[in-house]
């Protein structure tokens, strides 16, 4: 339940919002003439300049405290943390890495057959170990044997 006083709050900016459009309304209708020859005089004009004045409050806020957040986002986090430290670990760390693993890949390459049939060979052991090492966690059976089975057929 809201009790008088948080009522009167609440709804003071409404009360005060309809007070200003009336008074503006007023002195604008009846009252244009005795403006105009009040903003012309002398005490008018320094009273509106005086009000009309932004003071500068903007220009030091924005020079002094925007500029400066605005500046230590650019440097810290745009440039140090998106363009330096995230993309050297993703994409160009990774097509880095690609490149010089294929670059190691491509030196093992010799153009003999039989060093291609080696590499096919350990390729093939390590997907059947990994096949066996994966079976034998299900079934706690020994990834030895199977190992042992490999070779003796490669070699018979």
């Amino acid at each position: 339940m809201l009790n008088l006083h948080q009522a009167f709050f609440k709804l003071l900016p409404v009360f005060l919002s309809i007070l200003g459009a009336t008074s503006a309304l007023f002195l604008y209708t009846f009252l244009s003439k005795d403006l105009y020859l009040l903003k012309t005089s002398i005490i008018g004009h320094k009273m509106y300049t005086f009000l009309n004045r932004k003071w500068f409050f903007d220009k030091f806020y924005n020079e002094f405290i925007n500029q400066n957040f605005l500046n230590f986002g650019y440097h810290v986090s745009y440039k140090t943390i998106d363009r330096g430290f995230i993309e050297m670990v993703g994409p160009f760390g990774l097509s880095l890495t690609a490149y010089k693993k294929s670059q190691l890949l491509g030196s093992l390459q010799t153009g003999n057959v039989y060093d291609y049939a080696l590499w096919v060979f350990i390729a093939l052991m390590f997907i059947f170990i990994s096949i066996d090492f994966s079976y034998s966690l299900l079934f706690f059976v020994d990834p030895s044997l199977f190992i042992i089975f490999i070779i003796t057929l490669f070699f018979i």
